[in-house]
Parts: C-alpha cells; sequence; structure tokens
C-alpha cells in the first residue's frame, strides 16, 4: 500500500483526488494540506503547511495541487524529505522546474510534473498504456516522467 499526501486538498482538484486516492484499495491518504483548512477524505488529517504533515506523516507519495503562489515551495520540501512527487498545480516557471528537478535528483526521488493532465494521458495512450490510470502512474512516477518527456 502506498501512502499517499496530498496539498491543495480543500480545493476542486485536490479535494477530487484526494477522494479518489482514499477510495483506492492499494492506496493510503495519509495526510491533507491546505491553508485553508476544511480538507476531508478518509481517515487522513489535515494540516496547515507541508512542514506540519511531514513533521507526522511518513508520505511515500505526493501529489501537489495547490495554489500557483505555493506549488515551488511545497514541491521543494516534499522532494528534499525523500518523497516523489506528481504536480498537477500551475505555476511554475522554467527556472523553478530546473531548481526542482535538481532537488528531486539529489534526493533521489521521482518528480513529475504535469498541469494539465490531459497530457500525461495523451503520452500514455501513444505509448500504449491506454489501460494505466492516473492513480496507477501515481504509484509509478518514473513510468509517468518517461511518459511525459519524451
Amino acid at each position: 500500500m502506498t501512502d499517499v499526501l496530498v496539498t491543495g486538498a480543500a480545493g476542486k482538484m485536490g479535494g477530487l483526488s484526494a477522494a479518489t486516492i482514499a477510495a483506492q484499495d492499494d492506496m493510503r491518504l495519509v495526510a491533507l494540506v491546505d491553508p485553508k483548512g476544511g480538507a476531508s477524505a478518509g481517515d487522513a488529517p489535515c494540516f496547515a503547511t507541508v512542514e506540519q504533515a511531514l513533521a507526522l506523516t511518513s508520505p511515500e507519495a505526493a501529489l501537489e495541487f495547490s495554489v500557483p503562489e505555493a506549488v515551488f515551495d511545497n514541491a521543494k520540501l516534499l522532494l528534499a524529505a525523500g518523497v516523489p512527487t506528481v504536480v498537477g498545480a500551475t505555476g511554475l516557471h522554467e527556472s523553478a522546474v530546473d531548481e526542482l528537478s535538481a532537488v528531486a535528483a539529489q534526493a533521489g526521488v521521482g518528480l513529475v510534473i504535469v498541469p494539465n493532465f490531459a497530457l500525461l494521458e495523451s503520452r500514455a495512450q501513444e505509448r500504449g498504456w491506454a489501460h494505466r490510470s492516473r492513480q496507477e502512474l501515481l504509484r509509478h512516477p518514473e513510468d509517468a516522467t518517461e511518459a511525459v518527456m519524451t
């Protein structure tokens, strides 16, 4: 079972993603992060910051769906903590992507930046992975990285 943290959990996409992850048999939602609070899915606690969530939980993967102003800092903290991260939020400039890629490489963890999941699904279909769901690609970020980068 993969323990997952979701940021932006009180937002539309973050909340939907958290609920979807909570409903999976082979994934466990261990933390929700949203400074507004009020997010709920499964039994996962909601934290105001990524730092608070990482202090009290041990996610094995993260889905970043926060607001553009927070996505870089959240992703950087998650990666530096050794948490493979899928970024579905928008707002990263090329220099930020380069910096996050360097942090991920140094930590030895996967990073997938797909602000438009339709691109990931399109590339997955091109590779004959049409049967693979978003949830499955979240569990195997190295495959998602390959699909998006090539």
